[in-house]
C-alpha cells in the first residue's frame, strides 16, 4: 500500500491511496467537514475497505434496495410522497447508484454537492429528517445482515461494519447539515418576512389609528348633525300635527259654511219665487185699480146725469140730487184714491224690480261663492291629506334617524374597539421588535 499526499489548485489536502483495486480519494476544503471526518475517525483505510466491499454490495444491491422500499411501505405518508413526486422503480434506480457510490472509496466535492442536492430535494418534497434517519437505519441493518452472512473473518467483518457505519454517518451528517442550512435559510427568510410584516403592521396600525381618529371625528360630526336633524324632524312632525289639526278644523268650518251657503242659496231662490209672485199680485192689483177708476168715472157720469135729471124733476128731485151729489163726490174720491194706489203700485213694482235684480245678483254671487267654497273645501281636503302624509313621513324619518343614530353609535363603538385593537397590535409589534 502506497500513501501519497498531493495538493489541489486551492492547495488543500488531498490523499490518494493507491491499491490494485483502484483509486482512493479523501478530500475536503471545508475545515468544519474536516473536523467532522476527524470526529468519526474516517481514514483512507476505511475508504479502501469500502472499495473492497463494493463487489459484494453490488451483487446484492437489488435485495438491499427492495428491502429499503419495503420498509418504507410501513409509513403511509412516505408512500404518498413517493407517489406524488416520483415512482418506486425510478427511485430504486437512483438509490442503487447512490449506494454504489458510497462504496467507491471517493469522498470529494462532487460527493458533498450531491448530498446537498439530495437534502434540497427531500426538503422540497416535504420529507421529514426523522423518516430519512429511519430509512438509513434500515439500510445499515441490511448491510450488516449482508456482511454477517458473507464475511467469515471476524477482523474483516469488524472493519466492514466500522467503515460502513462511518460512511453512512458522514452521509447522514452531510444530508442533515444541508437540511439544517436549508432550514436556516427558510427561517432567515421567514424572519425577514416577519420583520417586514411587523414593519408593515406598525405602519398599518399607525395609519389605522390615524384613520380611526379621523373616522371618529367624522362620526361625531355626523352624530351631532343627525341629532340636530332628528330634533328638526320631531319639531316638523309636531308642526305638521298642529297644521293637520287646524286644517281639519278649517275644513269642518268650511263644510259648515258651505252648507250655510247652500241654505242661503235655497232661501234666495224662494225669495225670488216670492218676488215673482208679488209682481204678479201687484199687476192684478193694478188691473183692479184700473177697473175701479173706470167704475168711478162711470159712476161720476151717472151722478152727473142723475143731478141733471133731478134738476129737471124740480121739487121732487131734490132728494135724489143730494144722493147724486154724494155719489159723485164718492166717485171722485174713489178715483183719487185709486190714482194714489196706482202710483204706489208703480213704485212698488219698481222696487220689486230693483229687489229682484239685487236678489238675482246676490243669488249669482252666492252660487259663485258656493262653487268656490266647494273648490276651497276640495283643496282643504287635499291639503289635510298631504299634511297627514307629511306627518307620517316625518314619523318615518324620525324612526329612520333613530335607527341611524343607533347605527352611528354602534359604528363609533366599533371604531373605538378597532382603535384599541390597533394600539394593542402596535404594542405587541413593538414588543416583538425588542
Amino acid at each position: 500500500m502506497l500513501l501519497k499526499k498531493r495538493k489541489s489548485k486551492e492547495d488543500t489536502a488531498l490523499f490518494r491511496l493507491e491499491e490494485n483495486e483502484g483509486e482512493i480519494v479523501l478530500w475536503s476544503e471545508n475545515r468544519e467537514v474536516s473536523r467532522q471526518l476527524s470526529m468519526i475517525d474516517l481514514q483512507e483505510e476505511d475508504l479502501l475497505v469500502l472499495q473492497k466491499l463494493r463487489p459484494l454490495v453490488k451483487e446484492n444491491i437489488e435485495k438491499i434496495v427492495a428491502q429499503f422500499y419495503k420498509n418504507l411501505e410501513k409509513e403511509s405518508s412516505l408512500t404518498k410522497i413517493i407517489n406524488d413526486n416520483s415512482s418506486i422503480d425510478r427511485l430504486s434506480q437512483t438509490l442503487t447508484i447512490h449506494i454504489e457510490e458510497m462504496f467507491t472509496g471517493v469522498i470529494d466535492q462532487a460527493f458533498f454537492d450531491k448530498r446537498s442536492k439530495i437534502a434540497q430535494v427531500h426538503l422540497h418534497i416535504g420529507l421529514q429528517p426523522k423518516w430519512y434517519m429511519c430509512a438509513f437505519q434500515d439500510l445499515l441493518l441490511s448491510l450488516i445482515s449482508l456482511f454477517d452472512e458473507t464475511i467469515e473473518n471476524r477482523e474483516d467483518y469488524n472493519k466492514a461494519i466500522k467503515a460502513t457505519t462511518k460512511i453512512l454517518n458522514i452521509e447522514q451528517q452531510l444530508v442533515l447539515d444541508a437540511y439544517q442550512k436549508q432550514h436556516d435559510e427558510i427561517r432567515d427568510e421567514q424572519e425577514k418576512a416577519k420583520i417586514h410584516l411587523r414593519e408593515e403592521i406598525r405602519k398599518m396600525t399607525e395609519s389605522l389609528a390615524a384613520v380611526s381618529e379621523e373616522t371618529t371625528a367624522s362620526l361625531e360630526e355626523i352624530l351631532s348633525k343627525s341629532q340636530y336633524i332628528s330634533k328638526l324632524s320631531v319639531s316638523g312632525a309636531k308642526a305638521a300635527a298642529i297644521v293637520e289639526e287646524k286644517s281639519v278644523s278649517g275644513k269642518d268650518d268650511l263644510t259648515v259654511h258651505q252648507e250655510s251657503m247652500i241654505k242661503i242659496d235655497d232661501s234666495m231662490t224662494r225669495i225670488i219665487e216670492e218676488i215673482n209672485q208679488l209682481k204678479a199680485v201687484s199687476k192684478q192689483i193694478g188691473s183692479i185699480v184700473s177697473m175701479v177708476t173706470q167704475i168711478a168715472d162711470h159712476t161720476n157720469v151717472l151722478a152727473l146725469n142723475a143731478s141733471i135729471e133731478s134738476a129737471r124733476a124740480g121739487e121732487h128731485g131734490k132728494g135724489f140730487a143730494v144722493v147724486a151729489k154724494e155719489v159723485r163726490k164718492l166717485a171722485n174720491e174713489t178715483k183719487t184714491k185709486a190714482s194714489s194706489v196706482d202710483d204706489l203700485i208703480v213704485k212698488t213694482e219698481a222696487q220689486i224690480d230693483n229687489v229682484s235684480t239685487f236678489v238675482t245678483e246676490v243669488n249669482s254671487l252666492i252660487a259663485n261663492s258656493s262653487s268656490k267654497m266647494r273648490d276651497i273645501n276640495t283643496l282643504f281636503g287635499e291639503f289635510v291629506f298631504e299634511m297627514k302624509h307629511s306627518k307620517e313621513q316625518s314619523h318615518l324619518i324620525e324612526k329612520e334617524l333613530h335607527s341611524f343614530l343607533q347605527g352611528i353609535d354602534e359604528v363609533g363603538k366599533a371604531i373605538n374597539h378597532l382603535s384599541l385593537s390597533a394600539e394593542e397590535l402596535s404594542y405587541l409589534t413593538s414588543k416583538q421588535q425588542e
